[in-house]
């Protein structure tokens, strides 16, 4: 079962995660610059006891790279042994998403109150970041809607808030 999220909305909220959580600190700006450095997985130096990114920040542009994640997946698994729900979907429709989970896995349903999980509050993304992002994942939305038959085009839609 993946997720996926926006990945303009996934790196500004990682972003901010790790802010808080301590693990980065600074401007998004200057974060994103750092991360745009790093072209693929083996520019990242990891810890050998936690396993975990030294420098987290590399990461933020890494991880919304979905076409080569499940393209790496596809070597191995069939289709059919995918489900693919976008985070609009489960958060949106939570409960016919679930029941899709159930369906896919072929378990009973259960009945699963919908709540929000670490919900973080952090700043809206500002016009400059939103538009840098979506230069940066255009190309990537635009190979992932080919690839699975999905309109994503709403993800390349600016928030109302900016």
């Amino acid at each position: 079962i993946i997720l996926l999220r926006n990945p303009i909305e996934r790196a500004y909220s990682q972003f901010h995660m790790l802010v808080q959580i301590g693990k980065a600190s600074g401007e998004f700006a200057s974060a994103l610059t750092r991360a745009e450095g790093v072209r693929s997985i083996d520019d990242v130096k990891f810890d050998s006891l936690t396993g975990y990114p030294v420098d987290p920040v590399q990461t933020l542009l890494l991880y919304g790279n979905y076409v080569s994640q499940l393209q790496c997946y596809r070597r191995y698994f069939a289709d059919h042994q995918f489900l693919l729900i976008r985070h609009e979907q489960l958060r949106d429709a939570h409960a016919e998403t679930l029941a899709q989970v159930f369906r896919f896995l072929d378990v009973d349903p259960l009945k699963v109150q919908a709540r929000s999980v670490h919900k973080r509050e952090y700043p809206e993304i500002d016009q400059a970041s939103w538009s840098r992002l979506r230069c940066i994942y255009e190309q990537e939305i635009d190979r992932l809607q080919l690839m699975l038959g999905w309109d994503l085009s709403v993800w390349k839609d600016c928030p109302r808030s900016v």
